[in-house]
């Protein structure tokens, strides 16, 4: 306690000794964060030297922290005592940094060991060096993603040891020792290109600082770099020689060269691919060989979500896909479903509705015509001109022909539309209705297969449907099963995968004499951004994402999808885009105007027919009538008895 009195001693002072005339930090919100750790017993072990806190109060050092701190891009800064016994001029350090620098976090500790860092920046002042790393602990102040500023008395003559074991045990390679002896000089350590070296640089060099810790991370130096991956049939095609290509082959390659690192492709330990968590709480496939610290990356691009684990971690999405069901495609539909798939329903009501009042209206201007008609001769004649037939006669009164020629444009429209529909229909396969939404999949009952448990959570939601589907859900224990064929050539069951991935698996391997055996349900119940994975904390995320931002912004992976694709769109196929459409009233409302019209003037000029006979009829009762003389009556007798003479030859008697 003696020790941690001292130190409570030199802080007041600090407060108390601190020029008034000095201007405050501009930014208000600024403050001093003072965090006491007091409830360890501190072990005084005098080292060979002892701490300067003069020195780390100059400017020089100052200068470090404020361009480690812009580096790291870190708001604020945690100063760290582990094991410090010596307190002088303590003060004069703190309020340096705090006047220069901004907020602090004054973390006491006995060791680093069950510490937590508070700041992307670490300045970590050593009373004992011996007791920094511990090869065996997992809990630790040490972060891959942390800048650290580790003050000693003196550098310890294993140093070069120091740097390893922070790199290989907690991947941790942005550490500057500063040693308070007077060398002003700092070291450096760079595990990719001098890993058997330490780098001194003066302390006065700020600039050959800044760059030997922002530009480390960029040429790794054939460093090998474990990447866990496994063949898919588009994004990752085996080469044979341990390489792949497609997009995530393709963006592997470009980033190794790009980053100067040595990619060591390694399939799974377990042959899982993407891995889930077991029911004894282990994990499988790439999951697990990037959590059991078996790869530094799994560069099989997965879904952005939660797999029951905080120990990995994303780059920046690369592509954005759906997690759809896949089901076995309907049937063609037979052609004499064709002539009645031509027209909607509403359709085929007007037309007969239309046929059955043209009828009625032609056989009342018969009937106003010459008193006699038939039905039946005129339902034929209508269905002479409704198929596009010449009739045999053509009307006498004008209402008729006016009639007639608007039954012909009628025709004209319906006829040469019906023929046009059922050439298509003939030419390109129709299907049958296909299961296009979540429900009609949930109401059919079939089951849900797949070979992930990670995809279980796709469906658990409160919704009713998705209640359906996650009942019906089954994971089959057999991985290495062709879930895909089965729907196909089973008919009763539905999988789930990447749209993407599904549409390319269809493509390639389930059409059969140009039919498409599978169909991707539209209704999709997820959608996720998608990336690639690292452990928690890796120090390659940074780098790895700056390349992938720069594939994506600039649009080159987007660009291989579309020049890139080596199958047949599914669209090819005249699966959903072309899609067998039924005529509408919209389609042939030109022909229904044109038979009104039609109609219309037939019925007015009936109309006219009929007042001007009976004027006429009026006309000739008032008028006497003469008896026909006996000329007349001789020329007609005359022309009657030519008529039957012609009809009937004499015969002779025997």
């Amino acid at each position: 306690m003696r020790y941690f009195n001292q130190l409570v001693l030199h802080l007041l002072s600090m407060i108390l000794l601190t020029d008034p005339k000095k201007p405050a930090p501009k930014d208000t919100e600024q403050s001093l964060l003072w965090s006491f750790m007091a409830s360890e017993t501190f072990f005084p072990v005098e080292p060979q030297h002892s701490l300067n806190w003069t020195l780390m109060a100059s400017h020089n050092f100052t200068r470090l922290v404020k361009t480690t701190k812009k580096v790291a891009e870190s708001h604020s800064v945690q100063i760290f005592l582990a094991r410090v016994t010596q307190f002088d001029n303590t003060s004069n350090f703190i309020a340096s940094l705090y006047r220069k620098v901004g907020p602090l976090y004054l973390t006491v500790r006995n060791s680093t060991l069950g510490a937590q860092s508070l700041a992307k920046l670490v300045i970590v002042v050593v009373g004992d060096i011996g007791n920094l790393i511990d090869m065996n602990a997992t809990d630790s102040l040490w972060t891959s993603t942390c800048y650290y500023i580790i003050v000693t008395a003196s550098n310890p003559p294993n140093i070069l040891e120091l740097f390893r074991a922070l790199w290989n045990v907690y991947f941790v390679n942005n550490v500057i020792f500063y040693p308070t002896d007077g060398s002003e000089a700092v070291s450096i350590y760079n595990p990719f290109k001098n890993a058997s070296d330490v780098t001194n640089i003066h302390l006065r060099n700020i600039r050959a600082i800044k760059k030997s810790v922002v530009k480390k991370m960029n040429d790794l130096n054939g460093y090998p770099l474990r990447v866990s991956m496994f063949p898919t049939r588009t994004r990752a095609l085996p080469l044979g020689n341990g390489s792949y290509l497609g997009a995530d082959g393709f963006l592997l390659t470009t980033l190794a060269s790009r980053m100067n690192f040595r990619p060591v492709i390694l399939p799974p330990q377990d042959g899982l691919r993407y891995g889930f968590k077991a029911s004894n709480g282990s994990f499988t496939g790439v999951l697990g060989d990037l959590i059991y610290d078996r790869a530094d990356i799994a560069f099989n691009s997965i879904f952005i979500k939660d797999y029951e684990t905080t120990k990995v971690q994303f780059t920046r999405p690369i592509d954005f896909d759906k997690l759809c069901l896949v089901v076995a495609k309907s049937g063609l539909r037979p052609h004499w479903k064709g002539m009645f798939l031509a027209f909607s329903i509403e359709m085929w009501v007007a037309l007969f509705i239309t046929y059955f009042c043209s009828i009625t209206f032609w056989c009342f201007v018969r009937k106003i015509k010459s008193g006699e008609y038939s039905v039946i001769t005129t339902i034929l004649d209508l269905y002479r001109i409704f198929l596009m037939f010449p009739i045999a006669k053509i009307p006498n009164i004008q209402s008729e022909r006016i009639a007639v020629v608007s039954f012909l444009w009628f025709s004209l429209s319906t006829a040469t539309i019906f023929q046009a529909s059922m050439v298509k229909f003939l030419s390109y396969p129709s299907y049958e209705p296909d299961l296009n939404t979540l429900e009609e999949v949930a109401d059919k009952g079939i089951p849900v297969i797949t070979a992930s448990e990670n995809l279980k959570a796709t469906f658990e939601s409160d919704e009713p449907v998705m209640r359906k589907l996650y009942a019906n859900l089954e994971v089959v224990p057999d991985k290495g099963m062709d879930i895909l064929g089965k729907v196909a050539t089973e008919g009763n069951a539905a999988a789930i995968g990447p749209a993407n991935d599904l549409a390319e698996n269809i493509a390639t391997a389930f059409v059969k004499n140009n039919i498409i055996l599978l169909h991707i349900v539209a209704d999709c119940p997820k959608s996720y951004h998608i990336a690639y994975m690292l452990p928690y904390d890796s120090p390659f995320l940074e780098s790895i994402n700056k390349v992938i931002s720069i594939f994506v912004e600039s649009g080159i992976i987007h660009s291989w999808y579309i020049h890139s694709t080596p199958f047949r769109p599914l669209s090819d196929y005249h699966q959903v885009q072309e899609t067998y459409k039924p005529l509408t009233m919209s389609n042939v409302v030109i022909a229904f105007i044109i038979i009104g019209i039609g109609s219309g003037l037939s019925s007015i000029t009936l109309v006219a027919e009929i007042i001007m006979h009976r004027i006429n009829r009026r006309s000739r009762g008032n008028s006497s009538r003469k008896p026909p003389s006996d000329s007349k009556l001789h020329r007609r007798s005359q022309m009657v008895y030519e008529m039957t003479r012609k009809r009937f030859k004499p015969f002779k008697v025997a």
